[in-house]
């Protein structure tokens, strides 16, 4: 299996999906200077895009998957809010469903990762973009929590396929239990040296579940927490 990658990062998501599918990547694009560089020293050869806006879907190779991080800025906590329609960046989701119908033959499968806004708040709008291009979406609330890691993280993904009909949100594990390191915030930021001591992350280990720290061999963390 072949996967193509929108929004690409450093292939983060696209690893994964590589993983899980057995597949390798075809192409990427990606507009950060630094991430091309990156993505072209790890994958020499691979067909690296710098821009959606200029990409011609006639000129990308088929992929069975289609995989894609579409910007959150303007729809996560943490941004302005401005929304996925009004938003410079999120709007963008919107080019990606354009994109992919443009391609020949329809890749089977897109696979999508955003914060959870991205169900939570424009599930509607999501669907019927992928719906109007012949793709049902099954809908996945996670955090890096469920994997393993020690912290919250929520994330939203999107798996649509091609010809099917939604299956709706199939799994919800934003409430596992467990041991969490604060999530950081874009309120924590202080000068160098000062990070153990932001408010929002004192105020959310005392609120919050505490890790054990003997779990962690040579913790450099401060008293103070």
């Amino acid at each position: 299996m072949r996967v193509g990658s929108v929004f690409s990062g450093i292939l983060g998501l696209d690893w994964a999906v590589c993983e899980h599918y057995n597949a390798s990547m075809a192409f990427a694009i990606e507009r950060d200077p630094f991430c091309r560089t990156l993505i072209k020293k790890r994958h020499p050869g691979l067909v690296v895009h710098d821009d959606l806006l200029t990409a011609d879907p006639a000129l990308f190779p088929p992929v069975d998957i289609l995989a894609a991080s579409p910007p959150c800025q303007d729809i996560t906590v943490a941004g302005r809010r401005a929304g996925l329609i009004e938003g410079a960046r999120s709007s963008l989701f919107f080019r990606f469903v354009y994109f992919a119908s443009q391609l020949s033959p329809k890749p089977r499968l897109i696979v999508m990762e955003n914060t959870p806004a991205f169900i939570r708040q424009y599930r509607g709008l999501v669907e019927k973009a992928l719906n109007h291009i012949d793709y049902g979406c099954t809908l996945v609330l996670c955090t890096a929590q469920s994997a393993g890691a020690p912290h919250k993280r929520e994330r939203a993904f999107v798996v649509a396929e091609h010809g099917t009909k939604n299956q709706g949100l199939v799994v919800d594990l934003t409430s596992t239990p467990g041991p969490l390191w604060p999530t950081p915030m874009a309120s924590d930021h202080r000068p160098r040296g000062d990070i153990h001591r932001t408010p929002s992350v004192k105020r959310r280990m005392k609120n919050g579940r505490q890790l054990n720290l003997s779990m962690v061999a040579g913790s450099s963390l401060s008293p103070d927490w």
